[in-house]
């Protein structure tokens, strides 16, 4: 069967070419076996000028000092938590002195209680895991709120980055018109 068609039937492509979003000199290239999320910033851009803004933007955030202080929170819970398991000793000294008849009687009492209450029914394990958890909540906060301000700021830097870029190139643009208006007007 012959067809005098001007198109052809539509076969897909299975390969990208290796270059074919070009390449960004700003961003390292990640080795074939890394994960994005296991690379720190300071390692993943190269600019040294937007290191050095991501570093001020975390190090001047009230965020950031508002999540070091639940890690610092937590970690305090957690500590209470795992103490509970020990025994409380209790120590409370008494004194009492007396006088009767010339005659001075003096009674000291120095009981040490120890305590230890039996995990049983497990509520003190439970505890002791939702302070890990909640431990855990907070690193993973502070994590976020980092990697919240570090995409912030990098959006922010290359939206600027391309916007001055745009700007050489209207200035460019302006100048070869202005050229060329003169050059019409010459001939």
């Amino acid at each position: 069967k012959t067809s005098n068609s001007l198109y052809s039937k539509y076969t897909p492509i299975d390969t990208v070419s290796e270059n074919l979003y070009g390449e960004d000199s700003s961003v390292k290239q990640l080795a074939s076996n890394s994960n994005l999320a296991d690379i720190s910033w300071r390692t993943f851009f190269s600019d040294s000028i937007l290191l050095g803004y991501i570093e001020k933007g975390i190090t001047s955030t009230s965020d950031v000092e508002k999540a070091k202080m639940q890690i610092r929170e937590m970690e305090i819970n957690l500590s209470a938590a795992k103490k509970a398991f020990l025994p409380s000793l209790t120590l409370s000294p008494q004194g009492q002195i007396t006088r009767f008849d010339g005659v001075t009687s003096k009674v000291y009492d120095v009981p040490l209680v120890a305590q230890w209450q039996a995990d049983i029914f497990g509520s003190m394990r439970n505890k002791k895991e939702q302070a890990k958890v909640y431990a855990a909540q907070a690193q993973d906060m502070l994590q976020a709120v980092q990697c919240q301000i570090v995409s912030d700021i990098a959006s922010i830097y290359y939206k600027l980055l391309m916007l001055d870029n745009e700007m050489e190139v209207m200035k460019a643009t302006e100048a070869l018109r202005i050229k060329s208006g003169e050059t019409q007007k010459a001939l």
